[in-house]
């Protein structure tokens, strides 16, 4: 090839990239939204488009209006937005050389786009304040797009912000949906025996008969009360959560099983979808619904299936059996709808404010679900409660539910440097390496884990605490809102930096101190929950999990430090057991009585275990149980205590506290008490899933 020739296809490439690059540029002294006035119906679009930007223009481009494109003079470039329905993408861009043209399907996606463009115009243009808009996603090319997911919901604090959630563009259950999950109960009394289901010739109200008249009228006034004749949101209608099947002839006629209640509850909703045509209907294929029917669904009426079976957090394994069955069951119920929608989950529901790597982990799974054919998503997370970066992962999972195949990093990178101009290099370079390490690990997190399961996981207490204490010297070098977010941010994982501390015990870097026999809260501890109760109080962080609250938690250290407690632990080495790891029986610290994740050994079996190297003389072992029947947690069936050499049993005294605990002391007195080592067993209730919970052995002298 000639010289000239390799310059000339060089140029031509150049020049090519270069005007790739500049098509994506929005840069103009003169923004002119194109609007015909003198159209019969008005373009609201356009004028919101013209009122938002030139309101944002403070300093910057001079925004106007004009009828047409005809109209645009040199210098200016034209903003045009139009609502087409019948679109068969979701959205479509047409760039000119001094025109932009958005098509939108719908009003949702409009005022989505609009967003995204002016926060775009913000980038490329001086003096358009665009601080608190969330980066733009999409490139400003001609393109034509489609949503992956039809339905997009992070169930995330930031998106129970209903304004923020359009701008996000993305659905809320607060605003689309007219009856939601399991309300069906709230919204009708189950007195009267002709909406209650039948089971075996018995009523119960604990479920409902969705064959009968009644429920069905009911429910039907109910929509009409609320929200007319011609509702356009969503309805689920969903049995209780529970396993009861109504029985009665009517569902049996329905072909109702005892197992089975689908075919009574699709009936139901495909009624009401013929009575209702603008609305859409779904049921939870959950429980008792989780096999399709045999009816082919109305149009109007959609399945929600829950993942919650599947493990979270890395690529499902497709040559898996759990996989393959979660694959029929979709593909069963898209022969009978087009909407199959999942609900999905994002959180550890037992601790909220421990940070936990979410995002590429579910760009994972969504892709896979892209391609068996899902068409929604809601992603359940810490909800309408705080949790440490929900406000970047918001953003990076609406992206991902609009377009699957971005990259996370970038995502990330982008929204942490537009929104933390200060700290964004410290927020990136933690959380990164915390979803980077956690891919690593190829492990999966459950949605319910204690902070020990999390330490034992992918959580790293030693590059946690070097990242609290970076983020505590940077926080005074931020101003405005920055430094109001990191200061929640703070104040949120100072609940994780005092669990690090608490799991620790009377160890160096615990939380205790053990000093003649008493168990103290260390003095730097206690300012630190002293700072966190004037902290969570002033950003409203309310709930640490989704049952318990960030009072309980703090009144449970004030009860300590006002009243320390007496215990000689004993050293692990002296414990002896051959089915359960008792280390947390051994550690100095007792158990949270209204959490039985914090600090307490859990058993669902017979436990025996021995102690050796015991005091001299006449002493006593204490041994506290927590009572929360609500997780099936109970005192034991019993508690012996025998001599390992004369077998003889101990004397024992039961006690219950006011704190739903029972504590349980055993004696030597009166009995021989030179034994070398002591053997103890535990009876677990023997109803079904029963499980005791012990949270520290005591030994003491009584001399």
């Amino acid at each position: 090839m000639s010289l000239f020739k390799i310059y000339f296809c060089s140029l031509f490439a150049l020049l090519s990239s270069c005007q790739t690059m500049e098509s994506n540029t929005l840069n103009s002294e003169v923004f002119v939204v194109l609007n015909n006035k003198a159209t019969p119906i008005p373009n609201k679009w356009a004028d919101y488009l013209y009122t938002h930007l030139k309101n944002r223009s403070i300093s910057g481009p001079k925004i106007i209006q004009k009828n047409s494109q005809s109209e645009l003079t040199k210098g200016e470039f034209g903003l045009q937005i139009e609502v087409r329905p019948s679109s068969t993408f979701s959205y479509e861009i047409v760039r000119d050389k001094n025109k932009l043209l958005l098509i939108c399907r719908s009003e949702a996606i409009a005022l989505w786009l609009i967003y995204e463009l002016i926060e775009k115009i913000g980038q490329d243009n001086l003096g358009l304040a665009v601080e608190d808009l969330p980066p733009a996603t999409i490139d400003f090319v001609t393109s034509k797009k489609e949503f992956d997911f039809d339905y997009r919901e992070p169930f995330f604090a930031p998106n129970t912000d209903i304004d923020h959630a359009r701008i996000m563009g993305n659905n809320s259950i607060d605003t689309d949906w007219g009856i939601w999950g399991h309300q069906l109960a709230q919204i009708i009394d189950n007195q009267n025996p002709d909406t209650q289901a039948e089971i075996n010739g018995t009523k119960t109200k604990q479920q409902f008969c969705f064959s009968s008249p009644l429920l069905y009228s009911q429910v039907k006034a109910y929509i009409i009360d609320q929200h007319g004749l011609t509702p356009s949101l969503n309805f689920m209608l969903a049995p209780n959560d529970n396993d009861l099947v109504c029985n009665c002839k009517l569902c049996l006629t329905a072909q109702n099983t005892a197992t089975n209640a689908s075919p009574s509850v699709l009936r139901f909703n495909n009624r009401l979808a013929k009575d209702f045509p603008t609305a859409h209907f779904f049921m939870l294929a959950y429980r008792t619904t989780q096999n399709p029917g045999i009816v082919r669904l109305e149009k109007n009426v959609g399945i929600f299936l829950s993942t919650i079976h599947l493990p979270k957090g890395q690529l499902l394994d497709e040559n898996s059996q759990q996989f393959e069955s979660f694959k029929q069951q979709i593909l069963n119920w898209k022969k009978l709808t087009a909407a199959v929608y999942l609900w999905d989950y994002a959180a550890n529901f037992d601790d909220y404010l421990t940070p936990i790597p979410v995002l590429i982990g579910f760009q994972k799974q969504a892709q896979q679900f892209k391609s068996l054919g899902v068409t929604g998503l809601f992603l359940h997370a810490s909800g309408y409660d705080y949790a440490p970066f929900d406000d970047v992962k918001t953003y990076v999972i609406s992206a991902l539910m609009r377009h699957v195949d971005q990259d996370v990093n970038k995502l990330v990178a982008t929204y942490l440097k537009h929104f933390y101009p200060k700290s964004h290099q410290l927020l990136t370079n933690y959380y990164s390496e915390l979803e980077y390490n956690f891919q690593q690990s190829q492990r999966h997190y459950d949605l319910y884990s204690s902070f020990d399961d999390l330490k034992n996981s992918y959580f790293n207490t030693v590059q946690f605490t070097e990242f609290y204490k970076s983020l505590h010297q940077i926080i005074p070098t931020t101003h405005n809102s920055e430094r109001v977010k990191l200061e929640k941010l703070y104040s949120a994982l100072g609940f994780t930096q005092l669990q690090t501390a608490y799991s620790c015990g009377i160890a160096t870097e615990g939380a205790f101190s053990l000093i003649n026999g008493q168990i103290n809260v260390k003095s730097d501890i206690e300012k630190e929950i002293h700072r966190l109760e004037k902290d969570f109080k002033q950003h409203k962080i309310l709930n640490y999990s989704e049952r318990n609250t960030i009072d309980s938690y703090l009144n449970q250290w004030q009860e300590w430090i006002k009243k320390p407690y007496s215990i000689k632990p004993i050293k692990t080495n002296q414990l002896e057991s051959k089915n359960i790891d008792l280390k947390g029986l051994t550690d100095g610290k007792l158990g949270f009585s209204r959490d039985f994740l914090l600090g307490w050994t859990i058993g669902t079996k017979d436990l025996e275990f021995q102690i050796s190297q015991l005091p001299t003389g006449s002493f006593q072992v204490k041994m506290r149980f927590l009572n929360d029947p609500t997780h099936h947690i109970y005192p034991p069936k019993e508690v012996r205590i025998t001599d390992s050499d004369s077998l003889q049993q101990w004397l024992i005294t039961v006690s219950k506290n006011n704190d739903n605990t029972v504590e349980y002391t055993f004696t030597t007195k009166d009995l021989d008490s030179n034994a070398s080592s002591i053997d103890i067993k535990i009876f677990n209730q023997t109803a079904t899933k029963s499980q005791w919970a012990c949270d520290e052995i005591q030994i003491s002298s009584n001399q």
